[in-house]
């Protein structure tokens, strides 16, 4: 049941195309994160929501985007720091770990608001839409608690 939850709130996200404030996360982040986003719109899921939905959805994704870029650009600092550290002649092994452990929560952090957004964004849905959204996503037949899987 929750691979299903999953499944819808992965595919109400991609059909509502919040690419624009993830695709950079998605890069940071790795595969299986949010992959295909762009374009995403192709699958039909707009055209069932309707101009109330679209512009709460908008709206959401609007106020999301400048907490999710400050924290794309912390990343990518960190990232940096990280990169300088590991290519010094003796790499610090716990400034790395230091590093990869504010990496690691700065993620964490990303992670979470997505879900939270693609939370709310299913909660706009009426019973119909929720049907309708899970009826065009296909099952993926990945393990949510198999971390390997997406690796």
């Amino acid at each position: 049941m929750k691979l299903r939850q999953h499944t819808i709130a992965w595919g109400l996200s991609l059909a509502l195309g919040i690419a624009g404030s993830g695709m950079a996360v998605a890069q940071e982040m790795g595969p299986g994160t949010m992959p295909g986003m762009m374009g995403a719109s192709g699958m039909g899921m707009m055209p069932m929501l309707d101009p109330e939905q679209r512009r709460e959805m908008r709206e959401m994704m609007q106020t999301q985007r400048p907490a999710q870029f400050e924290r794309m650009a912390r990343l990518m600092n960190l990232r940096d720091d990280l990169l300088a550290e590991m290519h010094g002649e003796r790499p610090d092994p716990e400034a790395v770990q230091a590093l990869h452990g504010q990496m690691a929560e700065l993620h964490g952090e990303m992670l979470t608001e997505m879900v939270r957004l693609r939370h709310a964004m299913h909660d706009l849905l009426t019973e119909e839409q929720r049907q309708q959204l899970q009826q065009a996503t296909p099952e993926r037949g990945v393990d949510p608690d198999d971390h390997d899987a997406h690796h």
